[in-house]
């Protein structure tokens, strides 16, 4: 049985302790045969990109994070089968698949025997009929089988978030992630934890950054102003100060965390031009609710908190604001010939550096942030 876990994290800064990933399986085979309707920025050879992810796994363990695996929350979870369960009689009776009634009948018998890890594979594959011929001969039947695969599942940043009051679920934007926290929500309730609030509008953990009295938060390509709205009345921020920032409406600045991200209390990352070109938005809490005080821009803003900023082309350093902060001052950052320059500058900021190859999992379109669900802080 996992242990159970408080969520909470006050500062992105503060120690890891504790994280949730996922390995990719087969799921992301699938997703490949259209990769851009999956949000992939390149071909990911699948063992390679395991590897690496174990590699992730092993690291964060050494450095004393204790990482849950999320196909093995869930299938801890004493709901799962059911929901599998629920999943295929949902499917049998959307496509009016007239199947053999010893099979249709006894669809919940026959599950309860299939071993957990095919379970899993139903869930992440999400199969659906496309067409079913009707030879009165069962056998000489062609059924049509289509799967919509959750082929981003290992960027377990995105489907929550975590804050000074607990976690967040979010409500995923894009059509290929639309459904993951039904997972994701039965993995944390395997560890005991139950969400503060449950997004309705669209809104994604990569989106999130707490700094100790300030929160960060990205406004634009994947959420809306009601999403903003939505969150700062949800009772589930207690920071002093939340900051918005208005970000390219892009894929390759999607989040807040692939151009921005904190090194230590008083210490930041960003792009150079988005840091000078975005708008910040000020609101301040009221005690009952957060009330808009200023607009600035979002350079100015962080000097004005008492930040030092450093600055980077990401047109030049792809990824070299996706790191993981694991204590104060000290990351996890990907590693290669482009990052090797930002790796140089942080180290020489007093920031020791961390680096781990992980080349095939940035084909999906995220660096390490995007890959650790952050649970816990301290």
């Amino acid at each position: 049985m996992a242990e159970k876990v408080i969520a909470q994290q006050v500062a992105e800064w503060a120690r890891l302790t504790h994280a949730v990933l996922y390995t990719p399986s087969s799921e992301v085979a699938y997703a490949q045969i259209s990769p851009i309707e999956n949000l992939y920025d390149d071909v990911i050879k699948l063992s390679k990109a395991q590897e690496e992810h174990l590699l992730l796994k092993d690291t964060l363990r050494k450095e004393g994070v204790k990482v849950y695996e999320l196909s093995d929350l869930v299938k801890e979870n004493t709901g799962f089968r059911n929901y599998i369960q629920d999943k295929i009689e949902s499917l049998y009776k959307k496509s009016r698949y007239a199947a053999d009634p010893k099979w249709s009948k006894n669809i919940r018998t026959v599950i309860s025997g299939y071993p957990l890890d095919t379970l899993w594979m139903m869930a992440v594959l999400r199969p659906e009929f496309l067409s079913i011929t009707e030879e009165k001969d069962f056998r000489a039947r062609s059924a049509l089988l289509h799967v919509h695969p959750f082929g981003n599942l290992f960027y377990m940043r995105d489907q929550q978030f975590v804050t000074d009051k607990g976690l967040v679920l979010g409500s995923l934007k894009m059509p290929a992630r639309m459904g993951e926290t039904e997972l994701t929500e039965m993995g944390f309730s395997t560890l005991g934890i139950k969400p503060v609030h449950i997004m309705k509008n669209p809104m994604e953990g990569g989106d999130f950054l707490p700094a100790g009295n300030i929160a960060f938060l990205g406004h634009g390509y994947r959420n809306t102003q009601e999403s903003v709205s939505e969150l700062l009345e949800s009772g589930a921020l207690g920071y002093e100060t939340i900051a918005v920032v208005t970000q390219p409406a892009n894929q390759e600045t999607m989040h807040l965390d692939t151009y921005f991200n904190i090194l230590g209390p008083n210490l930041v990352v960003g792009d150079k031009k988005i840091l000078r070109t975005a708008e910040c938005t000020v609101y301040v809490n009221g005690g009952k609710s957060y009330r808009k005080t200023t607009s600035t821009k979002f350079f100015d803003f962080l000097k004005a908190n008492g930040f030092d900023v450093l600055e980077v082309d990401l047109e030049k350093e792809r990824f070299s604001t996706n790191f993981l902060a694991l204590k104060e001052n000290k990351i996890l950052m990907p590693t290669n010939d482009k990052l090797g320059v930002a790796a140089k500058r942080y180290e020489a900021a007093g920031v020791e550096v961390l680096s781990i190859e992980v080349n095939e999992l940035l084909a999906g379109y995220g660096g390490v942030h995007c890959m650790t669900g952050a649970l816990r802080r301290e």
